[in-house]
Formats: structure tokens, sequence, C-alpha cells
């Protein structure tokens, strides 16, 4: 199993089963972009009000990947759940 945890500012991969543990600063990989700043919000179509949530507010999202492989095969994500 492999886990891949960020804290803002690195990226510790780790492998269990090779009981490796790697650490990368996270604006040298592309979790850079999927962890940076983000808006929720909705707008309406026409009119372009905002519906719901606050354009100038970045929101906080916790997600756990899951990726999974076959010996000797690729690493593919298996699930994303939302915590």
């Amino acid at each position: 199993m492999i886990e891949v945890v960020a804290d803002g500012s690195s990226v510790v991969v780790r492998d269990r089963r090779l009981a490796t543990q790697d650490l990368y600063p996270l604006n040298q990989t592309p979790l850079r972009f999927l962890l940076s700043d983000s808006i929720d919000l909705m707008r309406d179509r026409t009119s372009g009000a905002v519906l719901s949530g606050d354009p100038s507010t970045p929101t906080q999202t916790t997600e756990l990947w899951t990726f999974a492989r076959h010996t000797g095969g690729d690493w593919k994500l298996s699930a994303i759940q939302e915590t």
C-alpha cells in the first residue's frame, strides 16, 4: 500500500511493502495544483449572481486517495474519499 501525505509544504510518499518513505517539496510536485487554495461557490448561469458560497473565501477540503496495483503492475487510483 502506498500512502501519500501532504502538509501544505511537503509531500511524503510511504510504501509500506518496501518500507520506504520519500519526502518532496510540495511545489515540485503536481499535487501543488490540487492543494492550492480553491473557491467553492455556485453562480446563476443567466445573471451571474452568487447562489451559494463566498467568492473571496478559499475553502479547505480533505480527501483520502487510495492507489492499488497488481504485482509488478502500474499504480492506479482505486478510490477517493472526502473526509
